[in-house]
């Protein structure tokens, strides 16, 4: 019986810790993206490179958007601790090789005002997102 009287508490506890790693993942993963762009925006070899070849981000977000379909299908690889770690990784690297291409084309400012736009709709919706109440 006390057993079911504590098992909200315990729910909320372990949704929060979830919630907290997420948003912390997340995070890493935004700050990390953002100085891999700046060094693609500002070392002029990388940055030529990925405007003649802009046809190169292509490959690389089709290549990302074929490893997230086969991630989301495929339940094993989701469940599976070291490879759905590996795969993420290779999908995120994969995405900010592809935006790349376009990154390379804006000027410093565009960028960090950019990154600050979409940072803050992110965050948004990730505080209407904390509140919604269970249903």
């Amino acid at each position: 019986m006390e057993d079911l009287q504590s098992q909200p508490y315990y729910y909320k506890l372990e949704r929060r810790k979830f919630a907290c790693i997420t948003y912390t993942v997340t995070g890493c993963f935004l700050l990390f993206a953002l100085i891999q762009w700046f060094m693609f925006h500002l070392l002029e070899d990388i940055n030529t490179y990925f405007t003649r070849n802009y046809w190169l981000g292509i490959v690389f977000f089709i290549f990302s958007l074929l490893l997230i379909v086969v991630f989301i299908f495929f339940e094993d690889l989701r469940f599976s601790a070291p490879v759905n770690w590996i795969i993420a990784i290779i999908i995120y690297e994969c995405i900010i090789v592809g935006v790349t291409s376009l990154i390379v084309r804006h000027y410093k400012y565009q960028l960090i005002m950019s990154f600050l736009i979409w940072t803050f709709v992110l965050l948004v919706f990730l505080v209407f997102g904390s509140f919604i109440p269970p249903l």
